[in-house]
């Protein structure tokens, strides 16, 4: 944005970012480059030796000739002494001679000593080379000057020091203006210190200066930054009654915030007084709306803001049409999305991978395999993109079209385009639930050969297949194979398939050692884990390993639950050990558990088989075994 500024009988222009924020300089000496590119001339003929400033322009050749060279003595000054600033010591009294002997007795001029100060960044420095040229015989600081130390502090981060600086040394030296103001309420805005940027902003107005869009603009973008709704609308509306006028970054802050917090509607409003006040929403201000409200399921409104863009000759990025697309499949309108794929190509550019994805995505869902295809070819000619061809995997799989999403899956790799890992998530998750097992086990195979390994939910659902294809060895593979990778860490669901799959196979002590792994890795078991290995404990005998697992089970914080004392009830009824069954009924009740018709069925089969009958019968008056829960629950 150009300004032209103007104090003190003084006038020159800058190009300013649209309300910068500067990060802080360092504390060391250093030089920028800040304001290298503004214009000046000078004349030092006033009896206070201020500098008259303007832009270039008028008087002829020859005085433009004077003016450059003015302008190279300038520079050629401030040069020579940012080079004495940057070889000296900060030592006040030899920072000073040092100076003194660099400019001897030259008559100094604002114009000089503001080019320095805008090109230092160590506050301490900028102050001593200040204060320098305010004795010098015959200087007078202007408002320029002050302005240049004041920014010095603030880039450095130094706000606070700076409004001490202003009002305790430098508010007798200069008039302040909308700069000077401007440039504390920036470095305040920065700390997040809204109270005293918003104070200053008070004191600015009631100074009789009124602040510019700039000054404006850093505020309500902060305020906004830092979720003050309603005190960065209320400034804006300030703004708006002191008839400074927004402009479309300014609008584009303010409705970029509501659409973050959810406020379209509010959002909507603020577009509409922009369109009103004659200020012209650009490609940004558009890209946010569109985004919003279509991420909001808003797809009427959203749609018709689009719309305005492309009639405004505006070319939204492509991710806008992705966008716009995705929410059109999501509403069912895949004909307006296939349309605007069209539209989109019809203007020379080709889509996105992700936009190609998205539709294709979208056809899917709504059974148009065919027109997936389709687009899935055109897509082939355009992008090679992992991601086109997932989703179009990803549809073949949800479809049943297993084979033909296999098939996607070798063109793939014979294109040149390398799977990744969510490619052969969808594909093995898909295959193990149709219960084609080796069929996704060849492709995990392959996956760990291009160190692409799938993630964690996949390799369980196939380690769980294996388990129960009985295929155990090959499931410990992949859970070494997983602990290997670092950060496909197994979860307790994939340590509880693998350890009940040992046991199944009768290898129990194989499944303890899994077990202990586990504890190792920091995955914590669950009643599923324990009851996998009591279950088998019990099933060949081991009574006193299986009660003293559910003994270690219950101490270690894992809560026990009916089916876990069921599994102990059967142990030792199958053992002959119906007292010891009965005991275990008596505990649940200690621990407030519930026993269902499992656990009573048992121990009266228990007991008949002892030809204990009559106890049995008093055991099921006594638990009143009608009232009881039906079976254990599914885990």
């Amino acid at each position: 944005m150009d300004t032209s500024y103007r104090i003190d009988g003084l006038s020159f222009g800058i190009k300013f970012n649209r309300y910068p924020v500067r990060s802080s300089p360092s504390k060391q000496l250093k030089c920028s480059s800040r304001f290298s590119s503004v214009a000046i001339d000078y004349s030092a003929q006033d009896s206070n030796n201020v500098a008259e400033w303007r832009l270039p322009g008028g008087g002829g050749a020859a005085a433009a000739q004077e003016r450059k060279a003015r302008e190279r003595a300038a520079q050629a000054a401030a040069e020579a002494l940012i080079k004495v600033l940057l070889a000296n010591s900060v030592d006040p009294h030899l920072l000073s001679r040092a100076l003194d002997e660099c400019y001897g007795s030259r008559r100094l001029v604002p114009v000089v000593v503001g080019r320095v100060l805008v090109k230092l960044r160590n506050p301490q420095a900028a102050m001593l080379f200040f204060q320098w040229a305010k004795a010098r015989p015959g200087f007078q600081h202007n408002t320029y000057t002050c302005n240049s130390l004041l920014e010095v502090f603030v880039n450095d981060g130094c706000h606070r020091e700076a409004y001490r600086v202003f009002k305790d040394e430098l508010v007798t030296l200069f008039r302040p203006d909308d700069f000077t103001y401007g440039t504390l309420i920036r470095g305040f805005c920065k700390a997040e210190q809204i109270p005293q940027a918003v104070n200053l902003l008070g004191e600015m107005k009631a100074a009789g200066i009124t602040p510019t869009i700039v000054t404006f603009g850093s505020l309500i973008r902060k305020l906004c930054e830092l979720n003050f709704t309603d005190k960065a609308l209320q400034i804006f509306h300030q703004m708006i009654d002191m008839k400074v006028k927004p402009d479309a970054f300014l609008y584009t802050v303010v409705i970029g915030h509501l659409c973050k917090i959810n406020k379209l509607d509010l959002a909507a409003s603020y577009f509409e007084r922009m369109v009103q006040s004659g200020c012209l929403p650009d490609k940004v201000t558009y890209t946010v709306l569109v985004h919003s409200l279509f991420k909001a399921c808003k797809w009427e409104q959203g749609h018709q803001i689009f719309e305005e863009m492309l009639s405004k000759g505006h070319s939204p990025e492509l991710v806008t049409y992705a966008t716009v697309v995705n929410g059109y499949c999501k509403a069912g309108r895949i004909d307006q999305a296939l349309s605007l794929m069209r539209r989109l190509k019809g203007t020379g550019r080709s889509p996105s991978g992700s936009l190609y994805s998205t539709l294709i995505d979208g056809l899917c869902k709504h059974d148009r395999h065919d027109e997936a295809r389709e687009l899935f070819e055109m897509a082939a000619g355009d992008v090679q993109d992992v991601i086109v061809y997932t989703s179009f995997i990803s549809g073949l799989c949800k479809a049943g079209k297993l084979d033909e999403a296999k098939a996607v899956h070798v063109k793939m790799i014979e294109a040149g385009c390398a799977p990744d890992p969510v490619s052969y998530n969808v594909i093995i998750y898909s295959l193990c639930k149709d219960n084609r097992v080796s069929e996704a086990k060849e492709l995990m195979d392959q996956a760990m050969e291009r160190k692409c390994m799938p993630g964690v939910p996949v390799c369980t659902v196939l380690v769980d297949g294996l388990c129960k294809s009985r295929r155990v060895e090959e499931a410990c593979v992949i859970l070494e194979r997983m602990l290997e990778t670092g950060d496909r860490a197994p979860s307790v669901v994939t340590y509880s398939a693998v350890i009940d799959g040992l046991c199944k196979a009768d290898r129990l002590d194989d499944a303890y050692v899994v077990l202990q792994k586990m504890r190792r890795a920091g995955c914590v078991p669950d009643v599923v884990t324990y009851t996998a290995i009591i279950d088998a404990f019990c099933k060949v005998g081991r009574l006193d390993e299986a009660r003293e697992l559910f003994q270690r089970m219950h101490e270690r914080g894992c809560a026990l639950d009916v089916v876990a004392y069921n599994i102990l009830i059967r142990g030792y009824c199958r053992a002959a050990k119906v007292d010891e069954a009965i005991a275990m009924i008596e505990e649940m009740a200690g621990r407030g558990i519930q026993p269902n018709v499992v656990s009573l069925s048992t121990i009266v089969d228990g007991l008949c088989k002892e030809s204990r009958v009559e106890e049995a019968r008093l055991l099921m008056e006594k638990m009143n075994f009608e009232s009881l829960p039906d079976s254990d629950p599914v885990s």
